[in-house]
């Protein structure tokens, strides 16, 4: 069941659909628009999207709702229509990630999250990271999705604006932390591994959710944030995930067939 929102949150999706290749008042999915019924009321009318080969009917008024909601949780858009079977990586991996969600009543009790590691880029941690967003967002829990280092651009923003941002990090339900990479200078270490603490421990004192990936070991992660990385140890189930980077071995001609049938996949 997805959560209802705020009148604020309507408006900040809606900033965030002017960004986006998708119009507002289109499906995300077979672009179809709602018809006018009556003066100032609109209904969905029967549509469907072309995928595998297939016309498939259209739940337009769920896709458009999917959507709205993933961006809320700030999703990347290139995940939101990627379910299983749009997985080419590690099969342990995906386990874990399946039997988290299975569990997630108990996990959500005790502020339990995963921690994706890979010493390659492609193998899917952010794959699996953003398919787990994407169900908890489904059962209305509040999602949160961050690229890490766009974390140091919160302390650079207006007060009111900073003070929102630094609210959502710590209060969201599951908070999505992608790419945790070493600090580039010196001086980002020091506020990195300040600000960090300060989040991750607000969030493992009233349990709540982290869920992260990155390429460093956790031999790396204790070495670079100690402080932080003792906070996620007791709350982390690391999951390694093998592989080679699919994006290199077939993405691109899979996308490429989705264009040239002129297929869409849909939110899922």
């Amino acid at each position: 069941m997805l959560l209802r929102m705020t009148n604020q949150q309507f408006d900040e999706v809606d900033l965030l659909i002017k960004a986006s290749p998708t119009r507002s008042d289109e499906c995300p999915t077979c672009g179809a628009k709602p018809i006018e019924v009556a003066p100032g009321i609109t209904e969905w009318g029967d549509s469907t999207y072309h995928y595998l080969d297939e016309d498939h009917p259209c739940d337009c008024e769920r896709q458009k709702a999917l959507f709205r909601h993933y961006l809320l949780a700030h999703i990347p858009q290139e995940y939101m229509n990627l379910g299983i079977d749009n997985y080419y990586g590690d099969e342990d991996a995906l386990t874990a990630a399946e039997t988290y969600l299975k569990k997630w009543p108990n996990f959500r009790k005790h502020g339990m999250g995963l921690g994706f590691y890979s010493k390659t880029q492609g193998t899917g941690k952010t794959f699996l990271a953003c398919y787990l967003a994407r169900e908890l967002v489904k059962r209305g829990e509040s999602v949160y999705y961050v690229y890490f280092r766009n974390i140091v651009s919160t302390y650079e923003l207006p007060y009111e604006a900073r003070k929102n941002e630094e609210d959502r990090l710590r209060d969201c339900t599951v908070l999505i932390l992608d790419e945790v990479a070493r600090p580039v200078s010196e001086a980002q270490r020091s506020l990195f591994a300040e600000k960090l603490e300060e989040l991750i421990r607000f969030r493992s004192n009233y349990n709540k959710v982290t869920i992260l990936t990155t390429n460093l070991t956790s031999k790396e992660l204790d070495e670079i944030y100690p402080r932080t990385y003792s906070l996620l140890a007791a709350k982390e189930q690391p999951v390694k995930v093998n592989g080679n980077d699919v994006r290199k071995e077939g993405i691109w001609s899979v996308n490429k067939q989705l264009v040239e049938n002129n297929e869409s996949r849909p939110l899922v």
